[in-house]
């Protein structure tokens, strides 16, 4: 058991189309005023899944020889070199592996992975732009929203109290803000960076500064909105993902 995933007769370990989600895990407990802790329970992992279309005979053997070796999920130790990265501790997340013949002597089939993400090298210090100098591609969304405590009476008449800018002591004066930028075909090169800006403040755990792309207001202690950052990587040097940004 363990080494690792075969390289197929073109020279590469996976294909397109390939969906992988950085994953994070961070706690976080908030009380009613929005005052939070945070923390990290783990390093970052990748879950990869692949589609294989159309393989010829010697990649389906390699391919189906690998699997037997670690017993689907059994084994956790093989090794993946992804985008120049060694990817860890990886296993097979199905313990069933299915083959297509859709063409003669060809095969189809789709492996769900995952593993541990080596720490970024050197990760941006703040969120990558893209090479336009610009925050997102279109179409991107903005959001404010309120915190409304609130008792609907029988006869129609609402008890309502504004956890947010109702005036209340130690409670925000603000509504919480958040940004969803959209990158519908970016490089690898930006991908690449802006995977490692995300990694570097483990998902939800690190703050830093985000600046509006509407307003070009600056606003501190912001947060990634999820420990997932879910990368689809649609042709050769094309990627598409989306992002949430959460100003509490």
């Amino acid at each position: 058991m363990a080494g690792a995933f075969p390289t197929l007769s073109g020279g590469t370990k996976l294909m397109y189309p390939l969906r992988v989600t950085y994953s994070c895990l961070t706690r976080v407990q908030k009380a009613t005023n929005t005052a939070e802790q945070r923390w990290v329970v783990r390093k970052p992992m990748v879950q990869m899944d692949a589609t294989y279309t159309n393989l010829n005979t010697a990649d389906y053997n390699s391919v189906q020889n690998f699997f037997e070796s670690q017993k689907g999920q059994f084994d956790s130790t093989w090794t993946l070199d992804f985008a120049g990265k060694a990817l860890t501790g990886m296993r097979f997340l199905s313990d069933e592996l299915r083959w297509d013949e859709r063409i003669p002597n060809r095969w189809t089939t789709r492996l769900i992975m995952a593993g541990f993400y080596p720490d970024p090298a050197d990760p941006p210090v703040s969120l990558p732009p893209l090479p336009s100098g610009a925050v997102t591609q279109l179409p991107w969304n903005k959001r404010r929203t309120f915190q409304t405590g609130m008792n609907d009476l029988e006869s129609g008449i609402r008890r309502a109290i504004a956890y947010r800018g109702g005036g209340l002591t130690n409670f925000p004066s603000y509504p919480e803000l958040s940004w969803e930028l959209s990158f519908s075909a970016c490089t690898y090169d930006f991908a690449e960076q802006f995977i490692a800006y995300f990694l570097s403040k483990n998902g939800r755990f690190g703050g830093f500064t985000f600046t509006d792309p509407d307003s070009s207001l600056p606003y501190s202690d912001c947060h990634f909105a999820s420990d997932d950052l879910d990368v689809q990587y649609v042709g050769f040097n094309r990627c598409s993902f989306s992002a949430v940004i959460v100003k509490q």
